[in-house]
Formats: C-alpha cells, sequence, structure tokens
C-alpha cells in the first residue's frame, strides 16, 4: 500500500512539472494591435426604430488598442470620449471590461487575418450587435 501511494505521488508530481503556462494556447496576442470599424449593425432589436448600419466617414466610428498586457484604450469618435480598461480572451470569447465595472460580459468574436467581428447581444434592448473591426 505504501509502494502505491508513493508511485501515484510521484506520478501526480510529473503530471504537476509537466504542465506549464507554456502549453497553454495564447488568444490575446494576435489581438494586440489597433483595430478601427467605419460601420456596425443593429438587428432584432425590440424597437425596430432601433435596427440598422452606423456607418461613419472620414474617421472611424470607433478605435480600440488593444496592449499585449491585456489593458485596453477605446476611442469612440461618434460621442468623443475615450474608455480604458482590460481584455481577456480565450477561443470563442472576448471580454471587454471598462475600468471600474464589474459587470462585464463576455463577447463571442472570430478572427480572420487582419479583420476581427465581435457579436454582441444586448439583453436590454434585445439588440444583436455586429461590430466588423479592420487591423491597422
Amino acid at each position: 500500500m505504501k509502494r502505491t501511494g508513493i508511485l501515484l505521488f510521484g506520478l501526480s508530481l510529473l503530471l504537476i512539472i509537466g504542465c506549464n503556462k507554456d502549453d497553454e494556447v495564447d488568444y490575446l496576442t494576435p489581438l494586440v494591435g489597433t483595430w478601427e470599424t467605419y460601420s456596425f449593425a443593429a438587428t432584432g432589436c425590440n424597437d425596430p426604430n432601433d435596427n440598422g448600419t452606423i456607418t461613419c466617414t472620414g474617421a472611424p466610428c470607433f478605435t480600440i488598442a488593444i496592449n499585449s498586457n491585456g489593458t485596453y484604450l477605446l476611442t469612440d469618435n461618434i460621442d468623443a470620449s475615450t474608455e480604458t480598461g482590460t481584455v481577456s480572451v480565450d477561443a470563442t470569447t472576448i471580454t471587454i471590461c471598462e475600468t471600474g465595472e464589474t459587470d462585464c460580459d463576455a463577447e463571442n468574436y472570430t478572427l480572420t487575418g487582419n479583420t476581427l467581428l465581435i457579436v454582441s447581444t444586448d439583453e436590454d434592448d434585445g439588440c444583436t450587435l455586429t461590430i466588423n473591426l479592420e487591423k491597422q
């Protein structure tokens, strides 16, 4: 029995040592950089008047700079405002959490080359927001 315990301890130790952080997939690095969008669409809104596409000319509707340390700076050219916060990602979801906020939602995303597509649904108004960003 003692021998079995030692064997199990040894195997557990090997598994712990063998599983290090280098084995984890890094989903953030491909998103690091500056992303811009010149249009976005709202569909499926509770109020049909909220459905539609907003298109910006001259300057992007908004720009988001994602840093390698998991922080971001969002510049909203529609409202002439900025915000900062943190970004975390896994294989299919991106969570953008504004500084000072604790209720942060994970949104679906896909990354294809230099195109980042984020799809989010607002529980309050039912709108599904589709944002297509291009890496600069």
